[in-house]
């Protein structure tokens, strides 16, 4: 399976990215939305493999938030092509994309999100493609 993993911090970015190859799968990284949204349409308009799933980080730098970047890319790639996962280190992020109504993505509270929880999560929702 090839997951996305959109997370602007290093460290981060590369636990999990490490975490998947270990556990046998590919993934490619992004630590900026600017950079994800471009070469995942870019993927798409090429006809080119693109992740079942994609690991957003809610606060990226760059103007675009993690939100804002699932619904641009809902615009064009469609669900049965690319499952999205939404997390973020703020504890208050759920519950405010609960009440701006955005939330209808698996969400992660990144403290504790180990790389084993998120293939798990991940390859429930390869499963719906």
């Amino acid at each position: 399976m090839l997951i996305g993993i959109v997370e602007d911090d290093p460290d981060l970015n590369e636990l999990y990215r490490t975490g998947l190859l270990l556990a046998g799968h590919e993934s490619r990284g992004w630590y900026n939305a600017v950079d994800a949204l471009r070469d995942l349409l870019g993927l798409k308009l090429n006809r080119e493999k693109l992740p079942e799933v994609v690991v957003v980080d809610l606060n990226l730098p760059g103007g675009i938030d993690g939100a804002e970047l699932i619904k641009r890319l809902r615009e064009e790639i469609a669900p049965q092509e690319v499952q999205f996962v939404l997390m973020s280190g703020n504890d208050l992020a759920e519950q405010r994309l609960k009440e701006r109504h955005i939330l209808d993505v698996p969400f992660f509270k990144k403290t504790g999100l180990t790389p084993s929880a998120l293939l798990k999560e991940c390859k429930k929702l390869a499963k719906a493609l």
